[in-house]
């Protein structure tokens, strides 16, 4: 299971919790009575870690508390009579370190200052955080830490034969496993160090392009992480609204898909991409004409080229919320008539002709509203 930073409050509809801890106990729920064994709880234990990004005090009262919490949960859906063991391994500085060091995923310039810092032997998180980057710093919090910070529970048990009181020690429960909460059913050592695996989150976001909205053009659109240096972007713009008359109004109904690589596999900084426009339009600045896509069924179908930067709101890198900037160029092939423009003007004539130039500028708000974890191989 994951808990938020800071928190110790198990939480099932965080992070996926909830299917977790479900799939533990439909295991656990297998372990009944027959008619000539008897089932027999002998131990439970619980062993957590704790990150170094904070004082040993601080990790281990938190570490207990979330043992406490993941215990109470237990022990509400399920019947469990016997003590519960617990132990926290706080994790040094000394064990980020190995882990980074094997981390040849890592962007290479994060990992060279990040073992930089390391070796000043930092006394706090503090000081190390101000040692490195924001991108190392959020790459720590979403790869390394979660993996110090997991809990294990661990449940022993034994089946009694009734007739012959022959005891066997069986180990039948499935192991399930999460980047925080792990479960296991034969106890391990509490100094033993899991091996790392890296992971990555992959992104789910939904964003509005604020600098349309003082045209009456509402729009929205939604991102998707497939690959870690990838993203694809679906928007969609739309208004039917005239500008205070019906001789000045900016019409549309458009798509704009865009596919873009990013610098950061974590969706912030710098980012290139290529975008298609596909668009209805009905427009008039006032003057003497109009200008509607031809019959109304030849709407602009067109792309190119863009690039742009995005920087997360708030203190934390890893906020929710986030500011982008880009702009792009490309090509449009133009189908369109001319109307009088004057209520329900006549058609005066059309035309053909090709844009080259800026086609795409937004000042983009973005929300992440989910996350994934992605296994590196």
């Amino acid at each position: 299971m994951y808990f938020p930073v800071g928190k110790s409050h198990f939480d099932p509809a965080f992070q996926g919790n909830g299917a977790a801890i479900d799939a533990f106990l439909r295991a656990a729920s297998t372990l009944q009575h027959t008619e000539d064994e008897a089932v027999k709880v002998e131990g439970i234990y619980i062993y957590s870690g704790s990150s170094p990004d904070g004082s040993e005090a601080l990790n281990s009262r938190l570490s207990l508390a979330r043992q406490q919490s993941i215990e109470d949960y237990l022990r509400q859906r399920m019947d469990i009579s016997t003590e519960v063991e617990r132990s926290t391994e706080i994790y040094d500085w000394s064990a980020l370190r190995a882990q980074v060091q094997n981390d040849f995923d890592m962007p290479a310039a994060s990992r060279r200052e990040v073992l930089a810092a390391l070796e000043t032997a930092p006394q706090n998180a503090m000081s190390f955080r101000k040692a490195i980057s924001a991108s190392a710093w959020a790459y720590l919090r979403k790869t390394h830490y979660p993996a110090m910070r997991k809990t294990t529970v661990v449940f022993n048990w034994s089946r009694t034969k009734i007739k012959s009181l022959e005891v066997t020690h069986k180990v039948a429960m499935a192991q399930v496993a999460v980047p925080a909460v792990e479960f296991r059913v034969n106890p391990l050592p509490a100094k033993e160090v899991q091996p790392f695996v890296p992971t990555s989150n992959r992104d789910i976001i939904l964003k509005v392009n604020a600098l349309v909205l003082p045209l009456l053009v509402g729009n929205i659109g939604i991102e998707y992480q497939p690959l870690k240096h990838f993203s694809i972007t679906m928007n969609a713009y739309y208004t039917s609204l005239d500008w205070l008359t019906n001789t000045i109004k900016f019409r549309v109904l458009g798509i704009q898909p865009e596919v873009r690589w990013w610098l950061s596999k974590d969706m912030v900084g710098f980012f290139a991409g290529a975008h298609f426009t596909f668009c209805w339009y009905n427009i008039a600045l006032g003057g003497d004409w109009r200008y509607q896509d031809h019959g109304t069924h030849m709407p602009v179908l067109g792309g190119g080229v863009n690039a742009g930067y995005k920087i997360p709101l708030g203190n934390d890198s890893d906020s929710r919320w986030g500011l982008e900037f880009s702009i792009g160029a490309g090509v449009l092939p133009l189908y369109y008539d001319i109307y009088y423009n004057v209520p329900n003007g006549r058609k005066a004539g059309e035309n053909r002709k090709t844009y080259w130039g800026i086609d795409h500028a937004a000042v983009t708000i973005t929300y992440r509203v989910g996350r994934y974890k992605v296994r590196e191989k």
